[in-house]
């Protein structure tokens, strides 16, 4: 007989714990509170401009292999944009810089983009190379920062300002100061071992379109169900093993296996009304993200997607270009993102918009354009803090309760809390179950 396995949550670690299941033979009944998939990475429509807009730019790399394979399960994969060779423009207040790759392929193309970076001198190239060419030997102190972690490893402080600092801060959203040298270690492994999985990748598309075959393929296969507006209200226990499910209409669902892919808070409540509220850590700090969407008359002084050193902002996109759209009554269009930004939040929503309009003037990038209209999103628990600390607190995706899995970018992945975090996470579970059935 068929297993059965009910998945709490269709984010990205719910969707893709369901991709592996179902692929493996599990009937799903999978459950989300909302009308659409996707979790954080939505969309949804500006009255104003009746575009649709992101909860936030989000970027991708090549080295994001499990992401992928679920876009790929989703026939979505093409919706991104993927240039040729590892290309990338920085920017200072003085100064424009870039970072590309030359002919040489694979890992030689890597190291000949670093070297080619026209923002650091010849000691700090060497000083990069150094770290790309020995990072899988190279070992972290047990809850080390970041900062300490490239000082022992002689970066250099241009190096750290003009490519570390905001890799950090872009991908683990939080500062180097005291980010998680563990952590940045496995990214660099992956995300440096070849000039491909180095790629910068964008979506062309509003994120929520990526996700929309997902009910389709999942309810063709294996007699699965994907249950949406559907809020699990309670999760009954026997023992060490769950054994149903109760949502908000009423209806309760029996299974062989549980995974719960919902943030920590969410799952919190569902631990608390259950009566077992410390059987799972869920108690983090956050770091937040700020998203501006902005539209003006006149394109601005950047070209494509470009980054920002000593800046509020970390990346600016020109959505024209990666959308491919067009309206005559706000020619342009940018998202603009602030990662670990927990510091601005003393600021009004105005004031903010204000400093950060500000802040690209002088960075000569507005010129004579004038802002037509702009649309502000603060995400303050964005992503779990990725701290020096923060490895101990991350939770398992098997749990003490027998048939209880969970997921999500804040469980112990080894890697940042970012979408490939989360499609981890869900294949982490995933394989569990799958390995522990095999056992019976």
């Amino acid at each position: 007989m068929r297993k059965k396995v009910a998945v709490i949550g269709a984010g990205i670690a719910g969707m893709s714990a369901a991709k592996e299941l179902s692929l493996n033979g599990f009937s799903l009944d999978i459950f989300e509170s909302k009308s659409i998939p996707g979790g954080r990475t939505t969309s949804h429509p500006d009255a104003v401009t009746g575009e649709t807009i992101d909860n936030g730019q989000h970027v991708c790399i090549g080295a994001y292999e499990h992401f992928f394979n679920l876009l790929e399960f989703l026939d979505s994969r093409d919706s991104f944009l993927t240039e040729d060779k590892l290309a990338l423009n920085i920017i200072d207040k003085k100064h424009k810089y870039s970072i590309s790759q030359g002919f040489l392929p694979g890992r030689f193309g890597l190291l000949q983009a670093v070297m080619n970076y026209n923002a650091l001198d010849i000691f700090s190239k060497r000083s990069v190379v150094s770290l790309l060419i020995w990072m899988n030997y190279v070992e972290v102190f047990s809850e080390e920062s970041t900062l300490r972690f490239l000082q022992r490893q002689k970066q250099t402080k241009k190096a750290i300002t003009y490519l570390w600092e905001p890799l950090i801060v872009a991908t683990m959203n939080h500062n180097v100061e005291n980010s998680s040298a563990e952590i940045f270690l496995n990214m660099i492994r992956v995300m440096f071992k070849t000039s491909d999985t180095s790629k910068l990748i964008l979506p062309k598309v509003p994120l929520a379109t990526l996700y929309k075959n997902f009910q389709t393929i999942i309810e063709a296969q294996n007699n699965s169900k994907v249950h949406f507006l559907s809020q699990i209200i309670s999760i009954n226990f026997d023992d060490d093993r769950v054994v149903n499910v109760i949502d908000n209409k009423g209806n309760t669902f029996h299974f062989d296996y549980l995974v719960i892919a919902v943030p920590p808070k969410n799952l919190e409540r569902m631990l608390v009304i259950s009566g077992n509220r410390n059987l799972i850590n869920t108690q983090f700090d956050y770091s937040t993200i700020i998203s501006l969407y902005f539209w003006t008359d006149k394109p601005l002084a950047f070209n494509r997607y470009t980054g920002l050193i000593g800046s509020l902002a970390d990346w600016i996109f020109d959505l024209r270009y990666l959308h491919g759209t067009s309206n005559e009554n706000y020619p342009c269009s940018y998202a603009l993102t602030i990662s670990n930004a927990n510091d601005l939040l003393f600021m009004s929503r105005e004031a903010m918009i204000l400093a950060i309009i500000d802040n690209l003037r002088e960075f000569g990038l507005m010129q004579d354009a004038k802002v037509l209209h702009s649309k502000l999103i603060i995400d303050q628990r964005a992503t779990i803090s990725i701290d020096q600390f923060s490895n101990e607190k991350r939770p398992e995706s098997k749990t003490p309760i027998q048939n209880l899995y969970i997921a999500g970018d804040w469980t112990a992945t080894g890697y940042p809390a970012t979408m490939e975090g989360a499609a981890l996470s869900g294949i982490n579970a995933a394989k569990k179950i799958i390995e522990k059935e095999i056992s019976l």
